[in-house]
């Protein structure tokens, strides 16, 4: 999950680096909410494989959906 980085090291101001490479500080993942339209991104190195492959990442990449549609993940969980 470590061999692949956000190409850029330089990231806005308002970009929230969540994983980095340790070698070279290139974000792999990270989020950020648009100061002036408030929408909310969140960008991931990670591929289908990884989902596939690592329960980690699909949590994060589902937490992540909830957090950049300003859900909550309780609201939708099977009671």
């Amino acid at each position: 999950l470590y061999d692949r980085g956000y190409k850029h090291k330089l990231v806005g101001d308002d970009v929230t680096v969540l994983i980095e490479m340790k070698e070279t500080q290139q974000a792999q993942t990270w989020c950020r909410i648009n100061k002036t339209t408030k929408q909310r991104v969140f960008y991931t190195v990670h591929d289908p494989r990884d989902i596939e492959t690592h329960e980690c990442v699909r949590v994060m990449l589902t937490r992540a959906l909830f957090w950049a549609s300003e859900r909550k993940e309780a609201d939708y969980k099977k009671k």
